[in-house]
């Protein structure tokens, strides 16, 4: 009898210990009950010193259970940093996410669908400004975005006696035609069609087609050579053409047309919101000031915009996703994702958020308007080897501006290579 009762006990204290064992490690806490979660993201280094701390607080606050520990990167360092840590398993539980490394993360098994989390909350997704949908699932929840219109010189402008703004595609050109002086080393437009960083067919390029209501995709597969790309290269072939952009398109990347626009080498620049300070603070006498990328003449539907965007995302191999999902909501919580566009100088993945700027800065009132009534649009976004995409369109886009081949040409070839990535990637 005794020795039953003493393996009875041990059994009992086997059991009980195993059980505690499990739970702090699924826990990935003590005995309090109290978890720590980490977040990798590039946002901090880039918003006003406190800001974004502020917002971790506010959380810790709200959930004294959980603590958050945050590794704060340059951006260029974040990709290799998620990569390492996805490999080796050991990636923050929530992390800033940028869109082309989407489709590797899913592959690798990196990234955590969310679906699953907002069908079990009923979480309202139409209170996001944008959403994107790969393979299915949702994977990230935009926190800031930043959009684009043109920057114009408001001085140029009134030198050549122009006193509005062009309304059209076309209006555009003509602009572009008397506000170029090279004699003074002056033109309408610049472009930045460099290869070093390609983003240019993005902004600059199909931002024209999205404009005016065309897609380069279809179902999400590759549709470049369409009569609207067409129209919007063809526009480009103009100005080009025509003289009327900055020399050295082919070279340029994006921190120097924002020189060439503060220095009044160009009278009319496509750039986001998150450029407003910054050309304030380059030339404090540059009198600028922005309007809405033209669309078509007769064109009456909603136009797109390019954007870009900070999401966040979680470990598919996190210890703590409860946890970790708390925080994701909390970036997106009404009153902390006002705070992080107004730090952020961005626009609010919360269309209920409202950023303090836009009462206080009438050019950031300006791009609010055009985020409220406008769709907000990346089409590179999820798509595979999205750098490599834009790569090819830019080489077949040098090909036309050189006039080794036509519009109908470059976009047989975009489409071509584009079809080529995604069957690489199995798509």
């Amino acid at each position: 009898m005794k020795k039953t009762m003493i393996l009875v006990m041990t059994i009992c204290l086997i059991f009980s210990g195993t059980l505690l064992w499990a739970a702090g490690g699924q826990a990935g806490g003590g005995a309090s009950g109290q978890v720590t979660i980490e977040m990798t993201q590039w946002w901090q280094p880039e918003m006003p010193a406190g800001s974004f701390e502020k917002v971790i607080s506010d959380f810790e606050a709200r959930n004294p259970n959980i603590r958050v520990n945050t590794i704060n990167l340059p951006y260029s360092q974040v990709l290799e940093q998620l990569t390492v840590g996805g490999a080796t398993g050991t990636l923050s539980d929530v992390y800033g996410m940028n869109p082309p490394w989407l489709r590797d993360f899913i592959r690798q098994g990196i990234i955590e669908p969310l679906d699953e989390y907002i069908a079990r909350d009923n979480y309202d997704m139409s209170q996001l400004a944008t959403t994107l949908e790969i393979e299915g699932n949702h994977w990230m929840f935009p926190v800031s975005i930043f959009l684009t219109a043109v920057y114009y010189n408001v001085d140029h402008f009134r030198a050549v006696g122009l006193t509005g703004t062009p309304a059209t595609r076309e209006e555009f050109v003509e602009y572009a035609r008397r506000l170029t002086v090279p004699a003074r080393n002056q033109y309408g437009w610049v472009i930045p069609l460099g290869l070093a960083n390609p983003n240019g067919s993005q902004h600059e390029v199909l931002n024209w087609a999205w404009a005016g209501g065309h897609r380069a995709l279809r179902d999400g597969r590759p549709n470049v050579d369409n009569p609207g790309v067409a129209s919007a290269v063809a526009h480009i072939q103009t100005l080009y053409r025509d003289g009327l952009v900055v020399p050295g398109a082919f070279t340029k990347v994006e921190q120097e047309k924002i020189e060439d626009f503060s220095s009044g080498r160009t009278s009319m620049l496509i750039s986001s919101n998150a450029h407003i300070n910054l050309l304030r603070q380059r030339n404090p006498n540059l009198n600028f000031d922005i309007f809405r990328l033209p669309s078509p003449a007769g064109f009456t539907g909603r136009p797109a915009v390019s954007i870009s965007a900070w999401w966040i995302s979680m470990f598919q191999r996190g210890r703590n996703k409860d946890a970790a999902w708390q925080l994701v909501k909390h970036f997106l919580d009404v009153d902390q994702n006002s705070h992080m566009a107004s730090n952020a100088n961005s626009f609010p993945g919360n269309r209920n958020s409202r950023p303090d700027f836009v009462t206080a800065d009438d050019l950031f009132a300006k791009f609010y308007e055009i985020f409220q009534t406008s769709e907000l649009l990346n089409e590179f976004n999820g798509l595979p080897n999205a750098p490599g995409l834009q790569r090819a369109f830019v080489e077949e886009l040098h090909a036309l501006l050189e006039n080794r081949q036509d519009v109908n040409a470059t976009l047989r070839n975009t489409q071509a290579r584009w079809q080529r990535v995604f069957a690489e990637a199995g798509l």
